[in-house]
């Protein structure tokens, strides 16, 4: 069984602040995040920081084509009877 990252073990303030950082791409590069999280008191590789960017890339991506998916379902099927947005909320929660 594989190590748990590192990145997962920050406190969940530092690790969304990575996250908003690794999003909206202010960052500077990976070696850059990885000089901040030692500033920060954390040594992880900008080797994990990439891994670690290309699962959230991926999620952010899913996130993406199920709300697309979303969209489109309720642009072309009217919903008379409410039925289409219990469907769309059930398909974006799973």
């Amino acid at each position: 069984m594989p190590r748990k990252a590192k990145v997962h073990a920050l406190p969940s303030a530092l690790k969304a602040q990575l996250e908003r950082m690794l999003l909206d791409r202010t960052h500077g590069g990976y070696e850059a995040l990885s000089d901040w999280l030692a500033e920060q008191g954390y040594q992880i590789s900008k080797s994990s920081v990439h891994r670690f960017d290309t699962r959230l890339q991926a999620t952010m991506a899913r996130i993406k084509a199920s709300t697309e998916a979303a969209r489109l379902i309720v642009q072309n099927f009217p919903d008379l009877a409410d039925e289409h947005s219990a469907a769309v909320i059930r398909m974006v929660q799973s």
